[in-house]
């Protein structure tokens, strides 16, 4: 019968010391090493330094960033709210200039709270294969006369060029 009690302990010790490794680091890319320079002194590699301190910065500026995320959204529920006040103020049909430049304002908050969460971030696709297009006969015949000019033009510019 095996004992694996062991093992959470020396878990947690390889934890500690990635922990401490991190911190490490990151003190010391603070004080202008490089990696390389850090490498050396922390008898590492340089993949292993530069994870510890992806990992530090993480910890470190993550909760910062996750309240900076946070007191922006709430200045902008604010800054709508105010805006909503103002445009329920205006008479139906009095000053469109106003109420379309309130309107404009109100998409502009919108469209930087979707930056702030992510709703608008850039989506990667990769298609393949070829894609076929029913083309008009007009059309296509059309594109074979302009085909047939361009190359007919191209051999009358190559011919004075060769002096013929």
């Amino acid at each position: 019968m095996s004992d694996h009690a062991g093992a959470v302990p020396h878990l947690a010790g390889n934890q500690a010391k990635v922990i401490e490794q991190q911190a490490r680091v990151y003190e010391l890319r603070q004080e202008g090493d490089s990696i390389r320079e850090i490498a050396r002194k922390l008898n590492m590699s340089r993949g292993t330094v530069q994870n510890r301190l992806d990992d530090e910065w993480i910890r470190r500026i993550g909760p910062l960033s996750d309240a900076l995320r946070e007191r922006d959204l709430g200045r902008m529920e604010d800054a709508e709210q105010r805006l909503m006040a103002e445009k329920d103020a205006i008479e139906v049909g009095d000053k469109p200039d106003m109420i379309a430049k309130l309107t404009m304002s109100q998409a502009a908050i919108w469209d930087r709270r979707a930056k702030i969460l992510g709703y608008n971030a850039p989506e990667k696709f990769q298609v393949s294969g070829a894609t076929v297009v029913d083309i008009p006969p007009s059309l296509r015949a059309a594109m074979e006369r302009a085909e047939v000019d361009a190359a007919k033009r191209e051999s009358e510019i190559r011919a004075r060029a060769n002096g013929s």
